[in-house]
């Protein structure tokens, strides 16, 4: 942690944010995680390769329309999460960096065609097409919208109202495997869509999670929460940044 970041890699600077990511790459301390999710920007962060140790950069509600043309030089960059913004095209110096990403998610933006290379797309951990006007289907190896829209009642068949505890304990592991091995974010913002955690640090579940065994697993799921999932803050301060200790996670 520092004045700029916190220990998370959360931007912290008050000041001109531009000034501090400037004040950050001259400090020439190790930022590995750097999360600007909700910091206006009123141009690209050109000065994002001079930060070192950059790996993992995480964009969001940036009021973006395009990325940096020198976002391919960010030396070792592994992950590159887009968020709400305007951005339409991805810069060709990002193919500098085919053989470190391993995790691309495109997010909610304007992109009308695959900005990856689908040879190369087999190639990523994860990679997400987010809510783009793109065609579908993109690609063999990345879920589509529509796959991930309908995820969620293709696992709750496993747990059908009637079935015994004893019943839905085999199915458990199988369905937590398949959603924590799922490379689509947007399976998390449909699953958890009004899910959020109280003040007292109650869990207030939606309509989908209305069973104990499916709380359980929702439970679970969340103890995984990839950052930049579209859900409800209090999901991520409580089971990714551990800012807030549950109650009765159980009651909704």
């Amino acid at each position: 942690m520092n004045i700029f970041v916190d220990h998370y890699g959360r931007w912290i600077y008050p000041h001109d944010v531009e000034e501090g990511l400037l004040g950050l790459a001259r400090s020439q301390k190790p930022c590995p995680i750097l999360d600007l999710r909700g910091i206006p920007l009123s141009k690209p962060p050109t000065m994002l390769p001079k930060i070192v140790g950059l790996t993992d950069l995480y964009l969001g509600d940036n009021g973006l329309k395009s990325l940096p043309q020198n976002i391919g030089a960010v030396e070792h960059l592994r992950l590159i999460s887009l968020g709400r913004n305007q951005i339409s095209e991805i810069p060709i110096s990002i193919k500098d960096r085919w053989h470190t990403l391993q995790i691309v998610y495109l997010g909610d933006n304007c992109f009308t065609k695959n900005p990856i290379d689908e040879e190369w797309m087999m190639m990523f951990k994860q990679g997400s097409i987010g809510n783009n006007p793109i065609p579908e289907p993109i690609s063999p190896f990345w879920m589509t919208t529509q796959d991930a829209l309908e995820f969620p009642e293709r696992i709750q068949m496993l747990f059908p109202d009637d079935s015994s505890d004893d019943v839905s304990a085999i199915f458990f592991p199988l369905a937590l495997d398949i959603i924590q091995n799922c490379p689509e974010p947007i399976l998390y913002e449909v699953l958890f869509n009004g899910v959020q955690v109280l003040e007292d640090g109650t869990i207030l579940w939606n309509e989908y999670f209305h069973t104990a065994i499916l709380q359980k697993l929702g439970l679970e799921i969340l103890a995984h929460l990839p950052r930049g999932s579209f859900v409800h803050p209090s999901l991520e301060n409580t089971f990714l940044f551990n800012n807030t200790p549950l109650g009765n996670p159980l009651c909704s």
